[in-house]
Parts: C-alpha cells; structure tokens; sequence
C-alpha cells in the first residue's frame, strides 16, 4: 500500500477510519519495504474497537520501522480499554515462547496519548517501550529473561545477536 513509502502518516481526526480500514494499515506497516517511523492517529472513532486495536497491535508485531505511535484520545474522548492495551503489551512482548519473544517488535519507542487523561499506558507496555529505547538488542535479551526464567541465558549473554531492525 501506499503507507510503505513515507516516514510519517498523520490520520488525525479523520472519522472515516473504520476497523477493516486498520486491518489493512497493519499488513502496510508488516510489510517489509514499510519505513513509517511516526504514526498519528489522534482522534479517531471509538467505534474501531477491539478488532481495529488488535489488528494495530499486529502490525506493530512485525513491523521493524516505527518508532512513535501516537494514539491520543479515540473519538469523544473514549479510552483505551485494557483489553487493547493486551495487544499492544502481546506485540512489544510476546510470552508465548522464546521464539516469539525474541520476534516480538523492539523498535516501537513511544505510544503516547492525550496529555492529562486517563489513556496512560499500563506498566508492563511503558517498561517494554524504556527497554526499546535504550537498545533493540539489549531490549531483545531483557525480555527474554523477564519472560523466560527456567532459560539457561549465560549462552546467549555471551554471543552478539544479529537482529534485523
């Protein structure tokens, strides 16, 4: 799509953006050419709900090139519910084996909201976020470890890891 050639996609306000809309913009931002470093979407319709959040959180999985999500406050000042904010800790962090921690997205720096409202980020998502910006490689191995206990790391401390970012 035409989201993979730019650095920064402004959507603020535009009420038109539906669920299947970011359905689409996730497999743009999955997309290997994709080089959007800052996505704004400030403002949008509550109405996306679970499936248009998810499907955001999924792109973010994969993507290797954003470093600033900002999502502000949704549509009439809507919050981002905790089953959202699930996904966003999923694509920054994924538990479910130490494959998928070590896929899981390292980039992504910042996912920020309104000032002044209630839609902070959850502790889990905001120490996942710290670790990316200090070092992808270093965030990589920290979550490892944070996730994976009964792991045996000193072989993987010792090795350099050659990530893709």
């Amino acid at each position: 799509g035409s989201a993979i050639h730019c650095r920064k996609l402004d959507l603020e306000g535009n009420i038109s953006i539906t669920a299947t809309g970011l359905c689409c913009l996730s497999n743009s931002l999955q997309s290997d050419s994709c080089c959007i470093e800052a996505l704004h979407l400030f403002n949008i319709p509550s109405a996306i709900g679970d499936d248009g959040m998810k499907a955001l959180a999924r792109g973010l999985a994969h993507n290797t090139s954003l470093k600033s999500l900002h999502l502000g406050c949704l549509f009439n000042n809507a919050t981002i519910p905790p089953a959202q904010w699930v996904a966003f800790s999923t694509a920054l962090c994924d538990p479910s084996s130490v494959n998928s921690t070590y896929l899981s997205n390292h980039i992504v720096q910042r996912i920020t909201g309104d000032i002044g409202s209630d839609n902070i980020c959850p502790e889990d998502v905001d120490l996942y976020l710290r670790l990316n910006e200090q070092d992808p490689k270093y965030a990589a191995r920290c979550k490892i470890l944070m996730k994976h206990r009964h792991l045996d790391m000193q072989p993987f401390l010792q090795c350099e890891w050659d990530l893709k970012f």
